[in-house]
């Protein structure tokens, strides 16, 4: 008898557990397949007007023209960067017409990188800055 009332409760235990994973899951994959998909471009001087800066407007409207669904974003250090001035700035400077403004958030996350970016005292590892720059924008 005892050992009958433990297995019926380890099988409600199981089927109540193997339920809410599937609900789970499904939440996950159909969270997914919803939402926004958005590239990110770390560029911590988008005011400088350097060959950098060009390389990163061409990188941007190549991807609005190959995939016009996906949203650009630009993580950069100048604090009076907006999505118009940005989208204009490459229109003036290099003469590359982006599609759409580019998304510049005003979160922490870009002062942090930059601020990381501007006291870095191996130039010799830059590149390999901006990659680590870049897993950090992943997570």
């Amino acid at each position: 008898m005892e050992n009958t009332l433990l297995l019926v409760i380890f099988s409600l235990l199981t089927s109540l557990l193997t339920f809410i994973l599937t609900i789970t899951s499904r939440e996950i994959i159909n969270g997914r397949r919803t939402r926004q998909r958005a590239v990110g471009f770390f560029h911590p001087y988008t005011n400088d007007g350097g060959g950098g800066e060009r390389v990163l407007w061409c990188a941007v409207k190549a991807i609005q023209e190959e995939s016009p669904d996906l949203d650009c974003v630009i993580y950069t250090g100048d604090h009076d960067s907006s999505s118009e001035s940005l989208m204009s700035r490459a229109l003036d400077r290099f003469g590359v017409q982006l599609l759409t403004p580019p998304k510049v958030p005003t979160s922490n996350l870009s002062r942090t990188l930059y601020s990381l970016d501007e006291n870095l005292m191996w130039v010799d590892f830059n590149f390999c800055n901006f990659c680590l720059f870049d897993v950090t924008l992943c997570l």
